[in-house]
């Protein structure tokens, strides 16, 4: 199983990188009404980013990673979105368990 946790991790840091090299006039596409959602670039030193980011909104519904793939790349890009979006769900889900297992230990807790 740890295989496939790193080979999932180097394919979305590959993305992730393959995202960040994109011109910047590709990555303004990325526009959201709500804060930090789009896409930010918050320091520029000699023609270098020094912080970038990119949102995407709902990450763990495929159609979500889909829709922001071809906003980037006109003709998409599958294995972005499937690693992308497998990663998220995952993430959500740990999330979800941890909050699910804490809340449970705090109701455990005798009353003080």
């Amino acid at each position: 199983m740890a295989f496939h946790q790193t080979s999932g991790m180097t394919c979305l840091l590959a993305g992730m990188k393959e995202m960040y090299d994109l011109p910047y006039e590709v990555k303004i596409k990325n526009e959201n009404h709500k804060a930090s959602h789009g896409y930010m670039s918050m320091v520029v030193v000699d023609d270098y980013r020094i912080h970038e980011s990119l949102g995407i909104d709902y990450a763990t519904e495929p159609q979500a990673c889909k829709d922001f793939s071809k906003l980037l790349w006109p003709q998409g890009n599958d294995p972005f979105c499937q690693t992308t979006h497998s990663c998220w769900f995952q993430f959500s889900l740990i999330c979800f368990l941890m909050k699910a297992w804490s809340n449970e230990w705090h109701h455990s807790l005798p009353p003080q």
